[in-house]
């Protein structure tokens, strides 16, 4: 058996589970809503079933306002708002403005703010002000709905704050994702996850100034890689070191940080684990001109449920398979498409870097 065995197909990917942390939610909101209307706490004129619709317009509501308190600090803080995630509705900067798409498939998912700082002032208690606004929001919403008059919205929206705001103190991890608790229990302490996210916060600084990889301070990197059993924040930490290793051309250790992201991509958010198995079928592709797993690898990651659809996100490793296969000229069809993927999303130093190799590659083929 070789020394990566996911990545080589010798093992299966670990299968996609529905987080604990979930189901929890589910039953822990399911049950505050009968048990408030029981005991005629918010008083809802309609059994819970019909009131159902309501709710589910409240939640929306209440959810859309949490994320503007983390999306509203974190402008206040310094920090450039890249994403707007209310269920099944996202809202994405682009390069060329903002971008809105409906993902229906996510229509019972939480909320996410999606913030890079600008600057590295300050910035682990920037960024704790950022993710306790999300809850106080909440929170105030819930005290102003609960001395209002009673009735279907009212009791509705008090709910749905009461959830949001009782399920923010609690610290739990979902898909590599904290939550609001688990984020500020993190900052609250000391070793090595603290550390880690502090230098990923500083990184993603950098990264939004478009300071590619190779020019990220080695110490911040060393921190950012730790190794630790906790969940938080690792798929972004995979992600952040396997670009740092693509501007060394180390095969080995890019093969060993891919094997790393496969063996708990059942526990990335589908976008996340998407990109790792495209990012697999190009390593075959490229690195190790390996037709059938390049290809194993890319019907993987057009396969991942509930990843947001995007032209050409597949292009590079279609360009790796033309490469594989000896047809270059089909493989710079595919490379120039994904370049103009590229140019679409906002600054970034790893997608400034990444574009730099598309090009090479591009002006390999044409002098060949």
């Amino acid at each position: 058996m070789s020394k990566t065995p996911i990545l080589d197909r010798e093992e299966a990917v670990p299968a996609v589970k529905v987080p604990l942390a979930r189901s929890i939610f589910i039953g822990f909101a399911l049950g505050v809503v009968f048990l408030v209307i029981n005991e005629g706490v918010v008083h809802i004129p309609v059994p819970p079933v019909g009131a159902l619709p309501i709710f589910l317009v409240a939640w929306y509501a209440s959810l859309l306002m949490h994320e503007l308190g983390h999306a509203g600090a974190g402008l206040a803080m310094g920090f450039e708002v890249r994403a707007l995630v209310v269920g099944a509705f996202h809202l994405e900067r682009r390069a060329h403005g903002w971008r809105f798409r409906l993902i229906p498939k996510r229509f019972l998912g939480g909320g996410l703010t999606s913030t890079l700082p600008q600057s590295n002032q300050n910035l682990v208690r920037r960024f704790a002000l950022c993710i306790m606004a999300g809850p106080a929001v909440s929170a105030i919403l819930f005290i102003i709905t609960f001395f209002l008059p009673t009735g279907l919205w009212v009791g509705s929206f008090c709910l749905a704050n009461l959830i949001l705001a009782a399920f923010s103190c609690i610290p739990f991890t979902v898909r590599g994702q904290p939550a609001d608790a688990k984020n500020i229990l993190i900052l609250a302490q000391k070793g090595v996850v603290a550390d880690r996210l502090a230098a990923i916060l500083y990184l993603l600084a950098l990264d939004a100034r478009g300071i590619q990889p190779r020019e990220w301070p080695h110490e911040f990197v060393e921190r950012m890689s730790a190794v630790t059993n906790d969940m938080s924040y690792l798929p972004l930490s995979l992600a952040m070191q396997h670009a740092c290793l693509l501007e060394t051309n180390d095969t080995e250790r890019i093969a060993q940080v891919l094997e790393s992201a496969l063996s708990v991509s059942n526990k990335m958010p589908p976008d996340l684990q998407r990109g790792f198995f495209h990012v697999a079928a190009c390593f075959q592709g490229m690195d190790r001109k390996n037709v059938s797993l390049a290809e194993s690898w890319l019907a993987s990651a057009r396969g991942v449920k509930g990843a947001a659809s995007l032209k050409d996100w597949d292009s590079m490793a279609s360009a790796a398979i033309c490469l594989a296969h000896g047809q270059p000229s089909q493989a710079r069809e595919y490379l120039m498409r994904y370049k103009a993927f590229l140019d679409e999303l906002p600054l970034s130093g790893m997608i400034a870097a990444t574009r730099a190799r598309v090009v090479s590659l591009l002006d390999e083929l044409a002098g060949a």
